[in-house]
């Protein structure tokens, strides 16, 4: 019952706040904060992060299983503004996992949600992408002809949606990003979709729930002072919401009720809702398709005003509260309903940070089950049974692969040398059951006396053993069915962590 206990405990974990920290006058940080609890100390402050650039963080959810044979660890990715560097952590250590040079520095970084893919943009408009595991680097173009602002990966993974100073976003199928490099005479890669209705910078961009692209979209922000929504289906512009100023961060409720948009070097954060309820119906704002029809946002709109500007902006995932981090480092917990802050959270390296300690990334998740759990094993014994149901005294899960260095000359995803996998206990065939699957029979080896020589054949070479020219045969057959087999495998594992099913 107690394990019961444990896995339903796992199951609705509470959630965490991982934020960073730039400063040009002291040293920034990125840490793991917990938002229900009365104290300030984060739960875990990764070493080595210095000035992470805003949209240069992603994190990525820990894999648990109901059997525990197949989880993984999770953990984040962080890229410096002033160095070309991609840090990889991990939830159950406070130190890198790995630090690895990028051709250049960088200004976004996404992860796919499995977290095998990661992408990151530069200020040239080149897009990259790199297998996590085995450092392969899968495509290298310049995606836009101006800076990258930000990436975002869709919730399947299927889809990549960048965001430029252009004014433009650009929706990319994954499979079709693969192999593609404009280096050498090489080929650029369609674009699914170009969405160019923006006038200023990208700012942001928020997927909404839904599988790519029968039923995705894509919320956009922009320094143009609008939001907007597309279906990616259709590829048509759905909803224009105009705001009172330049948008810096957006954050959309899952159940797309409202969204909340911060404005750029503003205090202020409005609460835009999506529906109205005139009598007797609801209706949709902004649009909703409709030709030229927008929502002109104003300044007696639900609102939250701060002291300082917000800089950053996160969505809780029961979408009751925001937070919104600020340019003085601090976090500010919002109630979504009344619009007044709860609590305050520090995301600094220090409490005292200078004025020029801006909040640069937040990113609101589940706790994950194997959040410093190595650290804190040793305490299990110290607790009762009913302390043992945290998730902090989950056994450590295996840690993902990650390369060591990242290429810089293009792999294609079919030539990668290894195919990186965690199998639990129990899975997968017996030998048996792939014998049986090639038609071999097995017999024992007989038992010849160590010292009995073998019998040397007397018949002429023109003339071969009938029984071994049989046996010959029987082999090619089971050769042919092996390869056949190994064939299947293989295309089934590119069409599962590829994606060509699309």
């Amino acid at each position: 019952m107690a394990s019961t206990y444990r896995s339903a405990a796992a199951l609705f974990a509470p959630e965490v706040l991982v934020a960073s920290s730039a400063s040009a006058a002291q040293r920034g940080a990125l840490y793991v904060l917990d938002a229900a609890t009365t104290s300030q100390t984060p739960l875990l402050h990764w070493k080595g992060a210095t000035h992470v650039t805003p949209h240069g963080l992603d994190t990525l959810l820990s894999a648990s299983h109901a059997a525990g044979d197949a989880g993984t660890g999770g953990g984040a990715v962080a890229i410096d503004a002033d160095k070309a560097v991609l840090t990889v952590y991990a939830f159950q250590r406070d130190q890198p996992v790995a630090r690895i040079v990028l051709p250049h520095k960088m200004q976004c970084v996404a992860l796919t949600p499995r977290g095998d893919y990661v992408a990151t943009g530069a200020d040239d408009g080149r897009l990259y992408m790199w297998d996590v595991a085995n450092g392969a680097l899968l495509c290298s173009f310049e995606a836009h002809y101006r800076a990258l602002r930000t990436l975002r990966f869709s919730p399947d993974g299927a889809a990549l949606a960048t965001g430029a100073d252009d004014a433009r976003v650009c929706v990319w199928s994954v499979p079709s990003l693969l192999g593609h490099t404009d280096l050498a005479g090489g080929t650029v890669p369609a674009a699914y979709a170009t969405l160019a209705d923006h006038t200023l910078p990208i700012s942001d961009l928020h997927w909404s729930a839904g599988a790519f692209p029968q039923s995705a979209a894509l919320w956009t922000a922009s320094h143009d002072a609008s939001v907007k929504l597309w279906d990616l289906s259709t590829r048509r512009l759905l909803s224009t919401y105009t705001l009172p100023g330049s948008v810096s961060r957006i954050g959309v409720d899952r159940l797309e009720r409202f969204f909340f948009a911060s404005l750029h070097e503003a205090n202020t954060a409005y609460r835009v809702e999506l529906y109205t309820h005139d009598p007797g119906a609801w209706h949709a704002r902004g649009g909703r398709g409709a030709e030229g029809v927008a929502y002109t946002v104003g300044a007696d709109d639900p609102h939250v005003a701060l002291a300082d500007p917000i800089t950053a902006l996160a969505l809780s995932l029961t979408s009751s509260h925001v937070a919104l981090g600020t340019q003085t480092g601090q976090v500010h917990l919002v109630d979504v309903v009344t619009l007044q802050p709860v609590r305050m959270l520090h995301a600094t390296a220090s409490l005292t940070a200078a004025p020029d300690t801006p909040v640069t990334n937040l990113v609101a998740m589940a706790r994950p089950p194997d959040l410093l759990s190595a650290a804190q094993l040793g305490k299990r014994s110290a607790h009762s049974d009913a302390d043992a149901a945290s998730s902090t005294y989950v056994a450590p899960l295996p840690m993902r692969p990650v390369a060591p260095q990242f290429s810089r000359t293009l792999v294609r995803a079919v030539d990668t040398p290894t195919v990186p996998m965690r199998i639990g206990a129990g899975a997968g065939m017996a030998a048996n059951d792939v014998l049986a699957y090639l038609g071999v029979r097995c017999s024992a080896p007989s038992a010849a006396a160590p010292d009995t020589a073998a019998p040397t054949s007397t018949a002429p070479a023109s003339a071969p053993d009938p029984a071994v020219a049989a046996r010959v045969a029987q082999l090619e057959e089971d050769l042919r069915r092996a390869k056949a087999l190994n064939d299947e495998m293989w295309q089934h594992l590119v069409h599962t962590h590829v994606g060509a099913h699309h």
